[in-house]
C-alpha cells in the first residue's frame, strides 16, 4: 500500500466516526429525525374525530383500518356498544389517544 491508500483509509474512518457522532447529538435528532414523527402526533391528537372502517374483532380488541394505519381499541373503550362479527366493514368514528407508546382508539360511534 502506498501513502495515498493509507490517507484514504484514515479519512474514511474519520468521516464515518463524524457521521455516527452526529446521530447522537440531541439537537440534530430533534431537528431532522424526530420532527416528522412529532408533527404527525400533534396533528393526530388535535383532531376531534378520526374516521375508519372496522377491520377485525377479537375478544378484547377491535382493529380499525384508517388512512393513517390500523388502530386498536380495547374493550374498556367501547363506549357501551356490544360488538359482534356483523359489525366488520362498517364505518365508524372515534377519538384517538396515545397510550403506552402506541395510538389507541376511544369512544367509538357508528356513522
Amino acid at each position: 500500500m502506498n501513502i495515498n491508500d493509507w490517507k484514504n483509509m484514515y479519512w474514511d474512518q474519520v468521516n464515518k466516526r463524524k457521521n455516527e457522532q452526529q446521530r447522537y447529538i440531541p439537537k440534530y435528532n430533534i431537528v431532522n429525525n424526530n420532527n416528522d414523527e412529532l408533527l404527525k402526533r400533534l396533528t393526530l391528537l388535535e383532531q376531534k374525530n378520526i374516521y375508519g372502517e372496522i377491520y377485525s374483532i377479537d375478544k378484547n380488541f377491535i382493529v380499525i383500518k384508517t388512512d393513517i394505519g390500523k388502530i386498536s381499541v380495547h374493550k374498556s373503550n367501547y363506549n357501551g356498544i356490544n360488538f359482534s362479527y356483523k359489525h366488520i366493514n362498517k364505518l365508524c368514528k372515534f377519538k384517538l389517544i396515545y397510550h403506552i407508546n402506541k395510538y389507541q382508539g376511544k369512544d367509538i360511534t357508528f356513522i
